[in-house]
């Protein structure tokens, strides 16, 4: 009686764990998962979020996550899309606050900052992680002097 109690047993644990393999692609089932987030086809273009320092000549200036939220980069990402999501005036609110941690940092790589701009760009997604960041559309959706500092 007891190997075929283990025999059941070890039979239903195999086919909970087939299951998934036979439901249709995209379904999703806890707790044992098909992760369809990171296998369905999302496109070769999508829309960045990013919060850039600006100097007078309009260089860009990468901003640490520190200053959109905090030292968490996802948490930043969150922060920022949640912003932008949101609208024009909760990406304005956003971008006042980084302009005054940017200004109270006083970061020598920010030293000729003068303006903080929230902005979505649409990139190749593959070639965007391999590090070319050149944008085929942009939106920006907030853009604040940094206070103290004289802008063009």
């Amino acid at each position: 009686m007891e190997t075929l109690r283990a025999y059941l047993l070890g039979g239903l644990f195999v086919a909970a764990t087939a299951y998934p393999a036979f439901l249709p692609p995209g379904e999703d089932s806890y707790p044992l998962s098909t992760y369809p987030m990171f296998s369905r086809d999302r496109g070769k273009r999508s829309w960045v979020g990013s919060a850039l320092a600006l100097d007078r000549q309009g260089t860009e200036l990468p901003l640490a996550p520190s200053y959109v939220a905090n030292s968490e980069a996802m948490q930043a990402v969150k922060t920022l899309n949640t912003a932008l999501n949101r609208g024009r005036k909760a990406a304005r609110k956003l971008c006042a606050a980084i302009a005054l941690r940017v200004r109270e940092r006083a970061d020598p790589q920010l030293a000729s900052a003068v303006v903080v701009q929230l902005q979505r760009q649409r990139v190749d997604s593959v070639a965007f992680l391999a590090g070319h960041r050149d944008a085929r559309g942009r939106k920006v959706f907030a853009r604040c002097p940094i206070p103290g500092r004289k802008a063009p």
